[in-house]
């Protein structure tokens, strides 16, 4: 993929003092609707959703997951509300820039 292209398709945003890139193709894929589609969905289990929402971070974020988790205090201390508002607020300043 030539670098116009993905510079095309990444958009940085800023979320509690921590700036991250996102590829937006990510954002609009099958897979994170679904995902999304599944968390919104109360009538999964709860483990199931929660499992469904570090899937989507993980897709979101690309690359910058670890850093995201090691800005909150590394995987033994970041808890869960931190990492799942940040991806939040991610896709907020994502939809805000479009």
């Amino acid at each position: 993929m030539s670098d116009v292209l993905q510079e095309q398709n990444t958009i940085e945003v800023e979320v509690d003092g921590f700036s991250v890139k996102v590829d937006r193709r990510r954002l609009r894929s099958w897979r994170a609707v679904k995902l999304v589609a599944f968390i919104s969905d109360t009538d999964n289990a709860e483990l199931q959703r929660t499992a469904a929402l570090v899937e989507l971070a993980e897709m979101v974020l690309g690359d910058s997951f670890q850093a995201v988790i090691d800005h909150y205090g590394g995987e033994d201390l970041a808890s869960f509300e931190d990492v799942s508002k940040f991806v939040n607020e991610v896709f907020a300043a994502v939809d805000a820039k479009n």
